[in-house]
């Protein structure tokens, strides 16, 4: 098994190696993206189950993002990006969809690239990572406003991680588009009580951005 994967790990390199030679990949990339999915898990899953009536049938996510990637060695990177504001939302079939947190959240973490010629001007590429992330987390004031009297303490941000994977196209040197699948585990608590607000969260995304 090692050996299969040491083999993969060289292949990788080679075929990255040989194709940015001709220097069509650059090593640095900036893009914005937008993310659509769901809440899955967690408590900030359950908390909206507990106190909204009727319980929500699904809590959807957006996370419009802006990030930076660049390939120190070979095809083997570093990414930052951030979420600029985030949001989670109840939604109810008959009633109208419920704010429930607003977040920006930071990422940090390593991404792996294979590129591969199309034509003379144009590429495709493979890429997976994965690494850190922390979130500013706080509940909607609409889902506060609904209850009256009841004190609801802050939340303190804490560490989470994330791991994607996708494919982008290079139709012209500089240029590219991608879409990608994501893994969130946004991580938060409650002040006063210690609770963890934590929530698994399963994201599409679409990206375009340039390359130098």
């Amino acid at each position: 098994m090692k050996k299969i994967l040491a083999a993969a790990a060289l292949l990788s390199c080679a075929l990255s190696i040989s194709v940015s030679a001709d220097g069509f990949f650059r090593p640095t990339e900036i893009y914005g993206s937008i993310g659509f999915g769901g809440l899955t898990s967690g408590f900030q899953n359950d908390l909206p189950n507990q106190t909204l009536s009727p319980t929500p049938d699904s809590l959807t996510a957006l996370m419009p993002m802006l990030g930076v990637r660049t390939y120190l060695l070979g095809p083997l990177g570093i990414e930052a990006s951030f979420v600029i504001f985030g949001s989670t939302s109840a939604n109810t079939n008959g009633y109208d969809s419920l704010g429930m947190y607003s977040y920006s959240v930071a990422n940090l973490g390593l991404i792996l690239r294979a590129g591969f010629r199309t034509g003379r001007s144009s590429a495709i590429a493979v890429f997976a990572g994965g690494g850190a992330n922390y979130s500013f987390l706080s509940l909607s004031s609409d889902y506060t406003s609904l209850f009256s009297g009841v004190i609801f303490y802050n939340v303190l941000s804490d560490i989470g991680y994330y791991a994607k994977a996708g494919i982008a196209w290079y139709p012209f040197p500089g240029f590219f588009m991608d879409i990608s699948g994501w893994y969130y585990l946004i991580n938060a608590k409650f002040d006063v009580s210690g609770k963890k607000l934590d929530g698994a969260y399963f994201l599409g995304a679409m990206s375009m951005g340039f390359a130098f």
